[in-house]
């Protein structure tokens, strides 16, 4: 699991945010860069334990779906972060999540951090609705894919509802990226968080 969580760190580093250095903004001190690390790392561990609880034996069969579904997952996840920096640039001016987070935006890292751990937490619901079978471990991860694919949008959708009920006549992004609200992006962040978490229960 730690290995895991390690490849993981490499993945967001060199792939989901390809123009930080992780490594060098943290030391410099950025702590939106620091905030948005740690929410990958929280999300991994969500990720990961979910799987382990998924596969029922200690099998090798058990170990290769085991890092089958992480793989997976990660895919989903740097996926769906690829996405999120797509349509922000689109949506705000060609303005980009790394610089944001590169100038030590608090708020939005918070935002973003939000997103991640509640992404991570609709993908572990598969756990839960997927049934792990060691003898037809091939034919599990399209049903795997698809329902990480439906719970991460209707994470989605619920969360856009509750924000604009929550934060009414709040012009959030203004907020988070003209002001740099860290009240705005906390918020944003325990909403989808919340959302994600409730669904998970159900």
């Amino acid at each position: 699991g730690i290995i895991l969580m390690a490849f993981t760190r490499v993945i967001f580093d060199k792939i989901a945010l390809p123009d930080i250095s992780l490594r060098d903004q943290i030391k410099k001190g950025n702590m939106a860069v620091a905030i948005a690390d740690t929410s990958n790392v929280i999300a991994a561990a969500i990720i990961i334990s979910a799987l382990m609880i998924w596969v029922t034996d200690n099998s090798f069969e058990g170990f290769v779906a085991l890092l089958a579904g992480y793989g997976i997952s990660q895919l989903i996840l740097t996926g769906a972060t690829y996405a999120r920096r797509k349509v922000f640039s689109f949506l705000y001016d060609g303005k980009s999540i790394q610089e944001e987070l590169q100038s030590g935006n608090i708020a939005l890292a918070l935002a973003f951090a939000g997103r991640k751990i509640g992404t991570a937490l609709a993908i572990s619901m598969a756990a839960n609705i997927v049934v792990y079978e060691v003898y037809d471990i091939k034919t599990i991860f399209l049903p795997w894919i698809a329902v990480c694919v439906a719970f991460i949008l209707i994470v989605q959708v619920l969360s856009y509802i509750a924000e604009r009920v929550i934060l009414f006549k709040v012009n959030t992004m203004a907020e988070i990226l003209d002001d740099k609200n860290i009240a705005v992006g906390a918020i944003q962040a325990v909403i989808y968080i919340s959302i994600a978490k409730l669904i998970a229960e159900l």
